[in-house]
């Protein structure tokens, strides 16, 4: 040990100056990692208090046999999430957030539904039987097709689902592989 101490004694005496600096950088060190830890504690606690969910738009077997649509919402997050009526819609690149002349006929299901998610639990939302939501999303996308007038094929090829709450933030959907089918031939429709 005391050979080590001696060979570092003997590296660093050729540079005084060096050392000085170091030792004058010291406080200034200090103070900058005092900052950051401040900074990183105050965004991990804001970061508890954010609206989390994981959505995803699912087709589920219903008592009876019947295929239906529904919308699994998760909430990954500490707050309870509120959903009102109308809280599911498309988002279409280029286009104004929330346009309220893009909302659809699946909303008119949901309009009367009132969904509250408590941190760390799910909540499954029933949308309609699964021949109903191909009529639906078909319909949906002819209307907002003849709302949009520039470059429609290649708006609608990245046309994705999006849930709002009532806080105004908006979440992306993941849609499930049985319904991607049905939603690519009412793009191209």
């Amino acid at each position: 040990m005391q050979k080590t101490l001696q060979n570092l004694q003997n590296y660093v005496s050729p540079y005084p100056e060096a050392i000085n600096a170091l030792i004058a950088c010291g406080p200034l060190l200090a103070a900058f990692s005092t900052v950051a830890a401040i900074i990183m504690s105050l965004w991990l606690a804001g970061r508890n208090d954010t609206a989390r969910l994981r959505d995803v738009l699912t087709v589920a077997a219903i008592m009876g046999g019947t295929l239906s649509v529904g919308l699994t919402i998760t909430n990954t997050g500490v707050r309870t999430i509120r959903l009102s009526g109308g809280f599911f819609g498309w988002s279409i690149p280029f286009l104004k957030k929330r346009t309220t002349g893009v909302m659809n006929n699946i909303n008119m299901k949901l309009l009367s539904s009132l969904i509250e998610v408590d941190g760390g639990l799910q909540e499954f939302a029933l949308i309609c039987d699964f021949d109903a939501f191909t009529c639906l999303v078909a319909d949906d996308i002819k209307q907002m097709k003849g709302e949009i007038a520039f470059c429609k094929t290649l708006r609608f090829i990245f046309l994705s689902a999006r849930v709002y709450t009532q806080e105004g933030k908006s979440f992306g959907v993941k849609i499930a592989k049985l319904l991607k089918p049905q939603i690519k031939a009412a793009r191209r429709a």
